[in-house]
């Protein structure tokens, strides 16, 4: 499951760098909510690698080094652990997030 959780959003990440929104964002829009809703991920742990905020809703996980990569689609993370060794590393391909 985590890996297939992982290759969705490695999928997204690229999607969102090309300038593709993916499939799920296009058909949510035709009902006038330009936001899908979000994906429930719980329990998880992700560990030195890059984590997609957008679409996500985290409930009781545990990250642990990991790159948060946010452009300014809804999320929710609820009750779960962060741990870096000195600094959050950050990513975005959204210019106005960037300027944040």
């Amino acid at each position: 499951m985590k890996e297939d959780l992982i290759q969705t959003q490695v999928q997204q990440i690229n999607q969102l760098k090309a300038g593709k929104p993916d499939e799920t964002t296009k058909s949510a829009s035709s009902d006038n909510n330009p936001f899908p809703p979000l994906k429930l991920i719980e329990k998880q742990k992700f560990r030195n690698e890059k984590v997609l905020l957008d679409g996500y809703k985290y409930v009781d996980c545990i990250f642990e080094n990991v790159t948060l990569v946010y452009n300014g689609g809804p999320s929710e993370v609820i009750n779960t652990q962060v741990h870096f060794n000195k600094t959050v590393p950050f990513e975005t391909t959204n210019r106005t997030v960037k300027q944040t």
